[in-house]
């Protein structure tokens, strides 16, 4: 399964994308789906079902901890951010 990288202060922070490459910003509708016991282990993972304009179709899993940790790191820098944290320079 792939990992996360968590990025709580926007794209900004992602890995540079290479010069060249072909890069979708897709702003349409997209699904997702629980998998039970879609991990080896039997554990649960999460699946992204993302289509591309060129028709094709992108899948992302990764496991449903990961998931979840990733959006309860979103949401305690929402939080933070609303009690009066700044963001960081």
């Amino acid at each position: 399964m792939p990992a996360i990288s968590i990025k709580l202060d926007g794209p900004e922070d992602f890995t540079p994308i290479p010069e060249g490459a072909k890069v979708h910003h897709v702003t349409d509708a997209f699904e997702v789906a629980l998998l039970l016991g879609g991990m080896q282990s039997g554990a649960p993972s999460v699946m992204f079902r993302i289509p591309l304009p060129d028709g094709s179709i992108a899948i992302v899993e990764t496991s449903h901890a990961l998931f979840d940790m990733a959006a309860k790191a979103m949401q305690g820098r929402l939080e933070y951010l609303a009690s009066g944290g700044g963001v960081p320079s």
